[in-house]
């Protein structure tokens, strides 16, 4: 079946990915994939699939999970992961020390992905709510980059903070790429205080979190620059 109008139906892109239709449901609910369901059959963005299939997919290594993405994304930061044994030390520094190729898969597991559009007073609010902190290209220049910032505001939140936001008015959730004003990247709730702490408990996502987030772009000018900003960093 062709593409209409930039979409395609979940069996067209399974069989692009190389997945299962279970597994293009999965990586659409976690935002891994734009998707939309006019009616009873789910169509995903033909642009989105591309960017995983040159992107994400080729990289080597499976996803890691959500402690130990954190676990690498901390000590990647410069500070020292107090929920991992020293034997996972060990690995988080082999995982840190990999092609930064490879983190938009071993780190996909860090959050799940939601695109929404705000109303100005909405995102006004979020940018100071607790258990929000600011990620993307925003949280790259605080850090230190000089890449220019992203038309989009990209935060780490709580499920708490999710929560709050589907049940507050103006806001325009699975909105397409073109038209989300904001990405909110949610932290796992299964992840001990410690590692919520760590992610959340600064207005500033650690900086390679905002390194991430621009490797996950996969443009040249982003990945130079998240390169640059992980450069920066002297490891504990």
């Amino acid at each position: 079946m062709k593409e209409l109008g930039g979409w395609m139906p979940a069996g067209a892109a399974a069989e692009q990915l190389g997945v299962s239709r279970t597994q293009i449901h999965r990586l659409v609910d976690s935002g891994h994939l734009e998707g939309e369901r006019p009616g009873r059959e789910l169509f995903v963005s033909a642009t989105s699939v591309q960017h995983r299939a040159q992107v994400v997919r080729p990289r080597a290594g499976q996803p890691l999970s959500p402690r130990m993405a954190w676990a690498v994304l901390t000590f990647a930061s410069g500070r020292s992961p107090s929920w991992i044994s020293p034997s996972e030390k060990v690995r988080v520094r082999k995982y840190v020390k990999a092609p930064l190729a490879q983190w938009p898969s071993r780190l996909a597991r860090r959050a799940e992905i939601h695109r929404a559009r705000l109303l100005p007073h909405i995102l006004k609010g979020l940018r100071s709510t607790p258990e929000v902190a600011r990620g993307g290209a925003d949280a790259a220049v605080d850090h230190g980059s000089l890449l220019i910032g992203s038309e989009a505001s990209e935060f780490y939140i709580s499920a708490a903070v999710l929560a709050d936001l589907k049940d507050t008015k103006g806001i325009r959730w699975n909105s397409p790429e073109t038209e989300a004003n904001v990405i909110l990247r949610v932290v796992p709730p299964t992840l001990s205080a410690a590692t919520i702490a760590e992610v959340l408990g600064q207005p500033l996502a650690p900086l390679a979190a905002a390194a991430a987030d621009l490797l996950d772009r996969g443009d040249d000018r982003s990945v130079s620059a998240a390169s640059a900003l992980l450069k920066s960093v002297r490891l504990p």
